[in-house]
């Protein structure tokens, strides 16, 4: 499972917009387990619907719908050649094929009339282990997002993700460090200045990330209810009268993971247009300083959760 959030420059609310997304997008899914995709909707959603599918059309795929109106889901047949397998999210037997099983009982759907956020429990056969596409629509009765690729999946036998090594002498793990080197490698390309640690943004980072884990929540204010501003001033960076923002992203334990979250985030704007923000604060000339830090928790929702945090000063 993956996600990723973003804290533009001192701006403490969240953006919505018109738009569909989906998380996991990319990185590996255990055959056999129990995966949330969660599917996340502004806009007044009749439905979405989702598919997973061999890059070459063969070996059948994992094509699921959801109504919210009669919270039904429906599953198609191997071929989705027709919707054979129906059930009431929240609740009921699972739904399956030969390629994917709906757990109905923990799936859920919340939100409101314009916005709702929609968790699948899928588990893929390991008859279906492979690379796989993802592909995504939804509608409602004014409008429809028209089907498109959300991103490329490994459904793969066993899982890869070892807890975090001992931290280096500089206060990163070999991760950070590495995270680091990706993001000033890609400013360099761009014609941006690189950025180096900062101890209190790092100590911010640190605690937010190890907050994820030991609340496993994945949002920019924190359990003590502070927004990312807030909690950078606590721990001693001087927010006022500079620039300051923020990415989380979780699920993924490698820095070039991370990274790829974060550059191919599309962040849509009340339009639907990608404004790939993550990406814009990555590369924010403003930007001068960071603090990144990754924490790990094998009982929590993503297991791995990412922070940076950046200023100005």
């Amino acid at each position: 499972m993956y996600k990723a959030l973003l804290m533009l420059v001192s701006v403490t609310g969240l953006m919505f917009a018109d738009s569909l997304a989906v998380t996991p997008n990319s990185g590996e899914v255990v055959a056999g387990q129990n995966q949330n995709f969660t599917f996340t909707y502004s806009g007044a959603l009749g439905g979405l619907t989702f598919a997973v599918t061999a890059p070459n059309g063969v070996g059948g795929s994992c094509y699921f719908s959801y109504v919210r109106s009669t919270n039904q889901a429906y599953l198609a047949d191997d071929f989705a050649t027709r919707w054979a397998y129906q059930g009431a999210v929240g609740t009921g037997a699972p739904i399956q094929n030969n390629q994917c099983a709906v757990d109905l009982a923990h799936s859920t759907v919340t939100g409101n009339a314009t916005q709702a956020t929609v968790i699948v429990a899928l588990s893929f056969s390991k008859s279906f282990i492979g690379s796989r596409l993802l592909y995504i629509n939804s509608w409602s009765a004014g409008s429809q997002i028209p089907w498109r690729q959300a991103g490329t999946i490994s459904i793969v036998s066993s899982a890869a993700n070892p807890a975090p090594p001992p931290a280096a002498n500089n206060g990163l793990d070999s991760e950070e460090a590495a995270f680091l080197t990706l993001i000033n490698t890609y400013r360099a390309q761009n014609g941006v200045g690189a950025l180096r640690i900062n101890d209190q943004l790092e100590a911010s980072s640190r605690w937010m990330s190890n907050d994820m884990v030991s609340n496993n929540r994945f949002a920019h204010v924190d359990s003590l209810g502070r927004d990312p501003f807030t909690r950078m001033i606590a721990f001693g960076y001087p927010v006022n009268g500079t620039w300051a923002g923020e990415n989380l992203a979780a699920g993924n334990s490698t820095a070039q993971g991370a990274f790829d979250q974060w550059l191919n985030a599309c962040d849509a704007d009340a339009s639907g247009a990608c404004t790939y923000g993550h990406r814009m604060n990555m590369l924010n000339g403003n930007y001068h300083v960071i603090g990144i830090a990754r924490a790990y928790g094998a009982s929590s929702t993503y297991r791995w959760y990412w922070t940076t945090d950046f200023g100005g000063s």
